[in-house]
């Protein structure tokens, strides 16, 4: 995937998790859903990276690990 396509990816989801949590703040959607972690520095991270970990917080979900 191309840095833009990943980026869209990344958007879809979070409009999804919006639209399944309308009661969420922005920053909770990013911490939430993996695409932002409190207290790290992010601003150089790959979109491919971010993506990743919104997979991994995504598979915890399903197994029930918060």
């Amino acid at each position: 995937m191309t840095r833009l396509e990943t980026n869209r990816e990344i958007l879809r989801r979070l409009g999804e998790l919006a639209e399944a949590n309308p009661d969420w703040r922005f920053h909770q959607l990013l911490q939430n859903s993996g695409a932002a972690e409190p207290g790290e520095e992010q601003f150089y991270d790959e979109s491919e990276d971010t993506l990743c970990a919104m997979d991994a917080v995504a598979r915890a979900r399903k197994k029930g690990v918060s």
